[in-house]
This record gives structure tokens, C-alpha cells and sequence, in this order.
């Protein structure tokens, strides 16, 4: 037997059934808040160490630009290359067509239908049409072998002209292949001069907007930090960037020209004491020989130690950094 609850009754079953709906929306509710804060964090803790990876890359990128390099270049191997060779009109699809004629036989159903003479003449067209042919192509090969003998022609000038130490044709091939792409990017510039069969290049490294100020790590609670490099640190990294970029030009100029030595002279903006203004001054200079760079390893190499394997100017400190030097002139 039922029993009756009454409109208060109903009304205490209702409540109570909305208040169940009701704290477990909140439930989830609070749960999906949490879940959002929770990949909120995982975000952050993922972008924390994303940053933090693209910096110590880039520190790396900066302090080993010298373990890259071009390919060498053989200039006596192009200057001795054989030049192309001249197309003949050759008729190859015209006797191949001629082949077919020669060997026409006659079947069953051309002698029952009288078209022997259609299928000769049919086979004559054919020819024809193969000589043309044969003619386009010779055409089109012809234009090709004028473009590859041009190209064949002005390799050889070219490189006879770097084997008798052109200067215009060094500074021609270095501008056309620019084989310093990756140091450019980072902001530096390059000047080159050509005396005595040694190529003096003034690299402006530009440090100020090179090398970061601060730098990024993880604490252990997953976040990011942004701390001053303290000045003994930057001054390291700085030191490295530079005589790293020397090695790299020298590598690249090695591999691109046919000389034995190399002066690179690394320049930056420094205070001058005298006039209170910063101004472009030598901070490292440097004669390389070909002969001692390539016995050097390196990707094992300290950069900043490496200087001593050659004739260098530099006077720099941990503490102070870089002060201004003398260039190594060729009467040195």
C-alpha cells in the first residue's frame, strides 16, 4: 500500500534531488578547475623548459660556429675540367623509321583491303616527322652545349684568375658563394683586402648584440629564472664567440681559396678613456697559417686557447673583457 507524501513531501524529494544534481555539478565543476590549472601549469612548465633549451642552444650555437665549414674547393681541378662536347645532328629517330619501312611486309588483311600503299606511304610520313624531330633535338642541343660551354669557359677563366691570386676574382667568388651566412646572421660584418697573397679580414662582431645579458634556467619548482649573467660568465662566453668566429672565416677562406695564411683582425665597440665615446676598436688579431690550422682538431678545441697556436694580438681579461690591441700588420 502507497503512501501519500503530500505537496510538502514531493517537495522535500524534489529539493533534495536538485541538491544532489547540484553538488555534483559542483564536483565536476571543481575538478575541471583544477584539471585547467593543473595543464595550465604543465604549459608553463613545458614553455619554462622550451625557453630555457633555445638559450643554451643558442650559447652553444655562438661558441662552436668554428666546428662548420664548406666544402673545399678544387681550383686546379676546375680549371682543368675538359669542356663539354659539341652535339652532332645525329637522325636516330629518322633511321629507326627508315628501319621500319625497309622492313615493312605486307600482311593478309593489307593485300584483301588494298592498303599496301596507304601503309607505305603512312610509314613515309613517319619518317618525315622523325627527321623533324631529330632536328628540334639537335637544336635543343645545340642551345644547351652554348650555355654549358659559356659556363665551362668562365669556370676556367675564373679559375686561372684565383691560381694567379686575382684579387678581384677572390673577393668575386667569397661575395658569390658568401660562405659566412651563419656568422652574418648573428650580426657581424666582414671586410676583406687582398696584399701579398694574404687576405686581411676585419670581422666586426658586434658582441652588444650578440651575447645575452641574461640567462635562463629552471628552478626546482619548474619555473623559469631570469638572472644576470654575472661578468666573469660574460666575459668567457663573449671571448669564446669571438675567437670562435675567427676560426670559422678562417676555415671558410681556407676552404673556398688557394692561399696559405690568413690575418683576421675581430673588431668591437669599445670605450675610448680619451673622448668618453665608444668607437670601433681591434680587440683580437690574428695571422693564421693554413698549414698549423688544419692540423688543429676542431671539435675538441678550446677557442680561446687556440689563439696561442698562432701569431695573435689580445688583451682581455675575465674580469674586465677585452681591451683594445694592435692589428697584425703583414710587416710583422
Amino acid at each position: 500500500k502507497g503512501v501519500y507524501m503530500g505537496w510538502r513531501g514531493n517537495l522535500r524529494t524534489l529539493n533534495s534531488t536538485l541538491n544532489k544534481m547540484n553538488r555534483e555539478s559542483k564536483h565536476k565543476e571543481r575538478e575541471l578547475v583544477k584539471r585547467h590549472k593543473e595543464r595550465e601549469k604543465m604549459q608553463e612548465l613545458e614553455q619554462a623548459q622550451y625557453d630555457v633549451d633555445v638559450y643554451e642552444n643558442y650559447i652553444e650555437q655562438i661558441q662552436s660556429l668554428h666546428k662548420e665549414g664548406s666544402e673545399k674547393i678544387d681550383w686546379i681541378v676546375l680549371k682543368n675540367e675538359k669542356a663539354p662536347v659539341e652535339p652532332l645532328l645525329k637522325y636516330i629517330k629518322k633511321e629507326a623509321a627508315e628501319f621500319i619501312l625497309n622492313n615493312f611486309r605486307p600482311n593478309f588483311f593489307h593485300k584483301i583491303f588494298n592498303r599496301v600503299e596507304k601503309k607505305k606511304q603512312f610509314l613515309l610520313n613517319n619518317i618525315e616527322k622523325a627527321k623533324i624531330i631529330d632536328e628540334q633535338n639537335y637544336e635543343q642541343h645545340k642551345i644547351n652545349y652554348k650555355k654549358e660551354y659559356t659556363e665551362w669557359k668562365n669556370q676556367v677563366e675564373l679559375a686561372i684568375n684565383i691560381l694567379n691570386n686575382d684579387e678581384k676574382s677572390f673577393l668575386n667568388v667569397i661575395q658569390e658563394i658568401n660562405p659566412f651566412d651563419e656568422i652574418n646572421n648573428l650580426g657581424t660584418k666582414l671586410g676583406f683586402k687582398l696584399n701579398n697573397n694574404c687576405l686581411c679580414i676585419d670581422l666586426n662582431v658586434y658582441s652588444q648584440n650578440i651575447i645575452p645579458t641574461k640567462s635562463k634556467n629552471l628552478l626546482k619548482s619548474g619555473k623559469l629564472s631570469l638572472k644576470d649573467i654575472p661578468k666573469n660568465q660574460y666575459n668567457e662566453i663573449y671571448q669564446d664567440y669571438v675567437c670562435s668566429a675567427i676560426l670559422r672565416v678562417a676555415r671558410e677562406i681556407f676552404a673556398l681559396l688557394p692561399i696559405d695564411k690568413v690575418i683576421i683582425t675581430a673588431e668591437d665597440e669599445l670605450l675610448n678613456k680619451s673622448t668618453g665615446h665608444k668607437e670601433l676598436l681591434p680587440i683580437v688579431s690574428v695571422l693564421i697559417f693554413k698549414e698549423t690550422f688544419e692540423t688543429l682538431n676542431l671539435d675538441l678545441i678550446d677557442t680561446s686557447d687556440s689563439m696561442l697556436n698562432f701569431v695573435h694580438n689580445m688583451d682581455f681579461k675575465k674580469t674586465t673583457g677585452f681591451k683594445a690591441i694592435d692589428k697584425i700588420l703583414l710587416n710583422e
